[in-house]
């Protein structure tokens, strides 16, 4: 499946102003460090370590792969990340065996247009080998201003790509949420910033108010995030209590609470080797407090707790300062969770998750929301090339993919366009775009944007043998075969 998210690693974010009397960056600045690190690291630090002569030979010395310096042009960019805002080309890495890689490109963004695929490894960036470097500093490197190209080399399979891009402004949401059928939530969770807690409750009173009985809570390829984002959220769902235990250097151990009121509705939480960090906090807590259930493969199993500190020269320390237990005090640090249900094929995890919440529930034949290229049919989810929008109350749909998805064929001619489905077609005139049955009964005008073939699905939907529905409050179009 397809997901919308933004240029960032695997995290478990605490943020912590650190202040100092050295303001000027040199000796002070590395003592500065020293210290951090001396008293705060969730390990003891030998010499070795601490009379290393710069900070970054300090850093890199900890050898751990999510304890990272950050120059203050860096450190900018990586707190813009956590809110969801930034200039880049839109994708999500992570840091695996020590190289960076490509974990999504978000749908639309321009890493998605050049081709850049999950699982690319990133070797160069401008032609610059990025060996050696952490996900920030690779982040970083790709960031950069607006409109300006950037390139990307990357190793797929053994095959060496590489692809130029122009920087854009980033501003996504952190989740995406509909109707899957009666009854049937889904949200799409892709990571946790600071307006995520506020997101969640609206796509849940929405959800509600469409009388959602059941939730899906789609937790594949999440990275993670803000702790206390975590604990708000896990709150919807998982009794008044712990949400995860904290433990620091000296076996210090405290508790992170949730006092909200779940909203207790049944819940089957989608997992894979993607779920990271904060996601695992979210879906442990749900296992353990058996609010839910758990679908999908086991957990990346990161286990580790980062403290962003705000260093006096403008820069940034993510110190691993502790380490977590689930709720019910699981520890997944190099383990993951494991599925209450493993189901290995991705493309049947959605379906087993829905059956296993009510066996007797149904989802809508098709369904498409406006501003998202996901299609769903059945259980099955698909890509639009152009997203659903709505232009004087009809809601247009790319007519040749919504037409391949859904057992149809669409023919190209000099002068017309026509769409054939098993009940029925229709045909568009390539001059005046008016769409016609093939009885010539008038079905309304189709437009033209970014290439394709625009019409709206109440047409499409005639000649195909559904009814069409919407969803106000999810911004959703659905539709369902009618009974013979």
């Amino acid at each position: 499946m397809k997901r919308t998210k933004y240029v960032v690693s695997l995290y478990l974010i605490i943020l912590f102003t650190f202040f100092s009397t050295g303001l000027a960056y040199g000796a002070e600045n590395l003592n500065e460090v020293r210290n951090l690190i001396k008293t705060r690291y969730y390990q003891d630090v030998g010499d070795e370590v601490l009379n290393k002569k710069s900070v970054q030979e300090m850093v890199q010395a900890l050898n751990d792969p999510y304890s990272t310096y950050m120059e203050p042009e860096l450190f900018k960019d990586f707190l813009d990340s956590l809110d969801g805002k930034y200039v880049g080309v839109g994708m999500y890495i992570n840091e695996f065996k020590d190289r960076v890689q490509v974990v999504n490109p978000m749908p639309g963004s321009p890493a998605e247009k050049a081709g850049l695929k999950p699982g690319d490894i990133i070797t160069h960036v401008d032609g610059k080998s990025v060996e050696g470097l952490g996900s920030s500093e690779v982040a970083a490197k790709i960031r950069g201003i607006e409109g300006t190209k950037v390139s990307i080399t990357v190793n797929r399979n053994g095959q060496v790509f590489v692809f130029t891009m122009v920087r854009t402004a980033i501003n996504m949401p952190s989740l995406e949420y509909r109707l899957l059928g009666p009854g049937i939530g889904y949200i799409n969770l892709y990571n946790f910033t600071s307006d995520s807690p506020e997101e969640m409750n609206k796509a849940i009173d929405a959800l509600m108010e469409e009388n959602m009985q059941v939730l899906v809570l789609d937790l594949r390829d999440n990275p993670g995030g803000l702790l206390d984002v975590t604990v708000d959220i896990a709150g919807n769902f998982v009794p008044k209590g712990p949400v995860v235990h904290v433990q620091q250097k000296g076996n210090k151990e405290y508790v992170l609470r949730s006092f909200k009121t779940p909203w207790g509705i049944p819940v089957a939480v989608l997992v894979n080797e993607g779920t990271a960090s904060a996601a695992e906090i979210l879906a442990g807590a749900i296992q353990d407090a058996k609010t839910g259930i758990l679908v999908g493969t086991k957990t990346f199993g990161k286990g580790s707790v980062q403290t962003i500190f705000y260093l006096s020269n403008g820069g940034g320390l993510k110190l691993t300062t502790a380490k977590y237990l689930t709720r019910g005090r699981q520890e997944i640090n190099g383990k993951g969770l494991v599925p209450d249900i493993v189901e290995p094929d991705k493309d049947k995890q959605l379906e087993v998750a829905v059956k296993k919440l009510d066996s007797g529930i149904s989802l809508f034949d098709i369904q498409m929301m406006l501003g998202s290229k996901l299609i769903f049919v059945g259980y099955r989810t698909y890509e639009l090339p152009v997203s659903p929008y709505m232009i004087n109350g009809s809601v247009m749909v790319p007519l040749r993919a919504v037409a391949e998805y859904c057992g149809g064929n669409v023919l190209w001619e000099k002068d017309k366009t026509t769409a054939v489905f098993p009940k029925g077609k229709l045909v568009i005139d390539s001059w005046s775009k008016i769409i016609k049955t093939e009885e010539g009964k008038i079905m309304g005008k189709a437009m033209n944007k970014d290439g394709y073939i625009m019409v709206p699905i109440r047409s499409l939907s005639e000649v195909m043998g559904y009814q069409a529905g919407w969803h106000k409050n999810t911004q959703s179009v659905y539709l369902l075969e009618q009974a013979n």
